[in-house]
């Protein structure tokens, strides 16, 4: 046993307590947009998909989360019509998270 009495104990990852963050602005806008998400764990793997009204994939792409924090995404939606779309992330846990965007 260490001198500190603390040879039991287990380190708890809070992120994997927390619900991660999601935000994406500007919201409406014209079709470029950025998202922030923090809160997941160190290592994550994300898969990112935007899906338009009628459930048709826009987009989708695997990002690697590098560390804990703000990561930055940039997503780029001119080339489509005007409408609501769904950004759909998945993690390598299998757990969802979405938002709604507005492109004006």
């Amino acid at each position: 046993m260490d001198q500190m009495g603390y040879e039991n104990c287990i380190a708890i990852v809070l992120n994997d307590f927390m619900e991660p963050q999601i935000n994406v602005f500007p919201n409406p806008g014209d079709g470029v947009f950025k998202m922030n998400v923090a809160g997941f764990s160190l290592g994550q793997s994300l898969n990112l998909k935007v899906v338009d009204s009628q459930g048709r994939i826009i987009q989708t792409r695997d990002e690697r989360l590098c560390g804990e924090g703000l990561h930055n995404f940039r997503i780029d939606l001119s080339d489509q019509s005007a409408g609501i779309y769904f950004i759909i992330l998945m993690n390598n846990k299998n757990k969802m998270y979405s938002c709604k965007i507005i492109k004006s």
